[in-house]
């Protein structure tokens, strides 16, 4: 018989009352409990459970923390009982072990006959000086009492009254004198004074009180239990009491103070639809009210209300509560919200208490959650068991995410694969049945028809003498928990995998190792190993070690990156540490800084000249310039010549292209317009990307050319960016190089070939004089504006050549490359030029951009940013150096314009016009460029 997938559907949520959340649903209430007659030796005797010893008490008298529901207080006591355990929440208490056997001595001589009247029950509320007993339980209590409707009308009723009802009051129900005495206030003082004190404290009792007791208390312990009847009975006797207050029944604005919360609550917990929603409508978006409006959301008529204004505001869910109560509304529909909550919760205890009712869903769509958690949170191995303990739902679940080309594809396959190796091969045979060809024919080869797994690792026989002698000099040490070794990919020796123990070695001996000297075990495994899988591993070690807080004690699970990493690696990690300091792990960043410089490769360290060139956090773009200056010094070059020489050549072969074999057809790399890689095919017709592998290819050639086009696409994206912006700022700064370097680093350099293609060079003889300008052809032959060949054999320097000295060949130029369809990455030849207006020459400031907010020059190319304080500081100004002309050219300061000064003027904070120079003695080229990115930043 064939073994059946059962996928039902269905939502495990624990409690029944967390289905109340969702008020649009038909009323389900709970059975009220009979009352037990009171048993006041068991009472004291419960009444002890609520004070939990605080350990951290470092004072003589122990000290207590107080919950109130370890006791297990029942929704329906005696009134004797509720007259008990209200007389115990509201007693002065002040934690210590002399006042707890107070507590029980004094309740232990009251006579508890359960009269009390409405009049003493709101005294005592608004009176009582105890510190410990604002708890919602106390519902539990005043319910049982009394009508709570009329204890609610009753506070609404005091916090109106005006100042002389305020102070007789008092009179009546307390002694004034003791009261001022009591709140530390001199009694002596005059009585105006006296009554307005009182009428403050009472008014801020009365709002504390119904916003911290009886409306949460109303709502966690007296509404689950009433049926539509008694709910539409106890809105009708509320009503009135809402539109007491000043604001009536409508909803109070978002950015309203604490202290009238409760006139936001209790509409939303009365299943008082259209003034939820038009309350939940006027939040802002995103919403950044210091009040938490989700339980007032989750009272909206429908889910897709829930849904829509919850994504609207970004509100996550940071409770287990929270997710109940999105689960009671949701279900199975909406689960992806759940999963970003848990992925950014704050620590690993509470991403757990989340999860945990998570799995309580049970269906199809949670198996991709679950992958995505064992992918990139902080309880990997908790997602992992959901998914193997629910083997129907995963399967079910994961097998749609297996048709993609992402990273999840692939992790699904590895999970599929070992539920079929658990002995569940005929559900993931059955699942495919009715699915389309190629992703039947997919999972049948890649799961169902795989090798079994304790195949592919190595043993005894197969175990390399270089593995085998390191493994025997590595002393076992215990690995911290983070280390999960089931969440770790294998690492590929040849055909084979390395096995638990060999991988075991591998992490230890990442665990010695440092970056500056790394183990020799090390050193082998990046010589045998398969590349690819080498970098699935350690990324992954470095995200579980993300993942339990990237503590610095731990940093070996980022060092790994730099020691074993590669070019993929690299472009991975940057993003990363340009992100960290604004997230206040600079430590983090300057670590990764120099991971990126232990991969040590072209790509990685172009990546720090990106970080070191356009970073916005002051004290990383430091340190990223000092490892820049660093290596420079190292190599015995300039800046400049660094940066030349470590352009990667991103895989391309001698001639700029790479061939992406498919066995029976093949595609070669060009660059298309605005420097978009693309391919062509053997007719020559030009593709935005590969397309996808037919019958007649080979399957495996296909799958590596495919792999290798997305790497060289992600390279490619970094590479070319930076490298336009070089040039630009070459260009800007008139920088030459001598003709052989140009030839060298720039013509014959596979990736830097393809791009000088799309400008026009200048000639410059030993005078610096431009004598000629050309173009690079594909084939790297050199033509001038009429298509003439030309040779470089005369000429000294080479440079980018800025429109203001092109003004006769300008045209030319641009019928030229029209022709061609070179489209540059920045604007050459058709660039603006600006010039001053006459009565800016004898300037010193340039104000005609003083309104312009100057802070957004610093994305700009060539413009640095000058703080205060480390990363994230003050902007004092902004600057950019023109080295060529010897200016430095400052926005900010005390000048509300633009001031040029000579470069090897030092600038201090307060900038000013002081040694300016006049704008009419400032190089063309240099007005023309700040001009332009003024007008640029101010049209924008």
């Amino acid at each position: 018989m064939e073994e059946q997938l059962d996928i039902s559907v269905r939502v495990e949520i624990i409690n029944p009352e967390d289905w109340l959340w969702a008020t649009w649903r038909p009323r389900n209430p709970l059975v009220q409990p009979q009352p037990k007659p009171f048993d006041k030796k068991d009472a004291l005797s419960r009444l002890e459970k609520v004070f939990v010893r605080n350990e951290r008490a470092q004072k003589t008298n122990t000290r207590y923390f107080v919950n109130w529901q370890k006791p297990e207080i029942s929704s329906a006591l005696s009134k004797q009982e509720a007259h008990f355990w209200f007389a115990a929440m509201t007693h002065s208490l002040d934690n210590t072990d002399l006042s707890i056997q107070a507590l029980i001595k004094s309740l232990n001589n009251i006579d508890f006959t359960g009269n009390l009247s409405i009049e003493f029950i709101t005294s005592k509320l608004i009176w009582s000086g105890g510190k410990n007993w604002r708890t919602p339980e106390l519902v539990l209590a005043i319910a049982n009492l009394c009508p709570i409707d009329e204890v609610i009308s009753s506070l609404v009723d005091i916090s109106l009254l005006n100042s002389m009802e305020l102070f007789s009051y008092t009179e009546a129900q307390y002694d004034l004198q003791d009261f001022l005495a009591g709140h530390s206030y001199n009694p002596l003082r005059s009585n105006d004074l006296a009554i307005r004190i009182v009428a403050e404290k009472i008014n801020m009792a009365a709002n504390n009180t119904l916003n911290s007791i009886l409306i949460p208390g109303l709502h966690r312990y007296v509404l689950p239990y009433l049926n539509d009847k008694e709910l539409k009975e106890l809105r009708e006797k509320l009503i009135p009491v809402l539109e007491k207050a000043p604001q009536g029944i409508t909803l109070l604005p978002s950015h309203i103070y604490y202290r009238d919360q409760w006139l936001k609550q209790l509409p939303a917990y009365l299943s008082m639809h259209e003034k939820v929603k038009a309350f939940v409508e006027s939040l802002p978006n995103p919403h950044s009210n210091i009040q938490d409006p989700l339980e007032v959301i989750f009272s909206l008529g429908s889910a897709e209300l829930v849904e829509t204004h919850i994504r609207r505001l970004k509100i996550l869910l940071t409770k287990p509560v929270h997710v109940r109560a999105w689960l009671a509304h949701t279900e199975y529909t909406a689960l992806d919200w759940v999963r970003d909550s848990i992925l950014k919760a704050e620590n690993k205890e509470q991403a757990a208490e989340l999860f945990e009712v998570l799995a309580l869903v049970k269906a199809p769509e949670n198996a991709l959650q679950m992958l995505m958690l064992m992918r990139s949170s902080k309880v990997p191995e908790l997602a992992r068991q959901c998914l193997e303990e629910h083997p129907n739902y995963t399967i079910a679940g994961l097998i749609p995410v297996v048709a993609g080309d992402s990273q999840l594809a692939s992790i699904a396959l590895e999970v599929l694969r070992d539920l079929k190796q658990q002995g569940h091969a005929e559900f993931v045979a059955n699942a495919i049945k009715h699915k389309k060809v190629t992703l039947a024919k997919k999972i049948q080869i890649e799961v169902l028809e795989s090798e079994k797994q304790q195949e592919q690792y190595l043993d005894e026989a197969t175990t390399p003498e270089w593995l085998n002698s390191q493994m025997g000099s590595l002393n076992k040490t215990q690995l911290p928990e983070w280390v999960l070794l089931k969440e770790l990919p294998s690492i590929n020796i040849g055909n084979n995998k390395l096995n638990d123990n060999q991988i075991i070695a591998v992490l230890q001996a990442l665990r010695k190792s440092t970056l500056d000297s790394c183990h020799p075990l090390i050193q082998d495994i990046k010589l045998h190993a398969q590349r690819k899988s080498l970098d699935n591993f350690i990324w992954r070690l470095f995200e579980l070690w993300l993942n339990d807080g990237g503590t610095a004690k731990e940093k070996w699970g980022m060092t790994a990156l730099g020691l074993v990493g590669s070019d993929a690696v690299a472009l991975k990690l940057a993003p990363l540490i340009r992100k960290w300091p604004g997230e206040s792990f600079h430590q983090r960043a300057v670590l990764g800084l120099e991971c990126l410089r232990a991969i040590g490769s072209d790509t990685a360290l172009m990546l720090i000249h990106s970080i070191a060139e356009k970073v916005k956090f002051r004290a990383l773009k430091t340190k990223a310039n000092e490892c820049m200056q660093s290596i420079a010094q190292e190599r015995r070059l300039t800046r400049e010549q660094l940066e030349d020489r470590i352009i990667p050549d991103c895989g391309l072969n001698e001639k700029g292209t790479k061939v992406f074999d498919y066995g029976s057809r093949q595609f070669y790399f060009i660059l298309g317009a605005e420097l978009k890689p693309m391919v062509r095919d053997a007719n020559g017709k030009r593709l935005a990307n590969l397309p996808k592998p037919g019958k007649q290819d080979d399957a495996e050639k296909a799958k590596q050319a495919t792999e290798d086009w997305k790497l060289l696409k992600k390279q490619l994206y970094q590479m070319l960016k930076i490298q336009a912006i070089r040039l630009e700022l070459a260009m800007c700064n008139e920088r030459r190089w001598s003709t052989s370097e140009f030839e060298l680093l720039l013509v014959q350099h596979p990736l830097m070939s393809n791009l000088v293609q799309q400008f026009v060079w200048g000639a410059y003889d030993s005078e610096a004089k431009l004598i000629n300008t050309f173009r690079v052809a594909e084939d790297r032959t050199y033509c001038d504006c009429h298509d003439n060949l030309i040779s470089l054999a005369e000429v000294e320097k080479v440079g980018v050549v800025h429109p203001l000295h092109l003004m006769e060949q300008k045209a030319a130029w641009g019928q030229v490359l029209s022709d061609y369809e070179i489209f540059p990455p920045f604007p050459q030849i058709n660039r603006e030029i600006y010039t001053l207006e006459p009565e800016e020459v004898n300037k010193y400031v340039l104000t005609r951009f003083e309104d312009i907010n100057f802070a957004y020059l610093a994305g700009r190319p060539g413009w640095a940013r000058r703080y205060e304080g480390v990363d994230n500081g003050y902007l004092i100004w902004v600057s950019r150096e023109f080295v060529k002309a010897n200016i430095s050219v400052v926005m900010g300061g005390e000048n509300k314009g633009c001031c040029f000064y000579p470069l090897i003027r030092r600038l201090n904070d307060s900038v000013s016009d002081t040694g300016a120079l006049r704008l009419g003695d400032v190089d063309p080229l240099v007005i023309s460029e700040v001009i332009r990115d003024l007008t640029l930043l101010d049209n924008s």
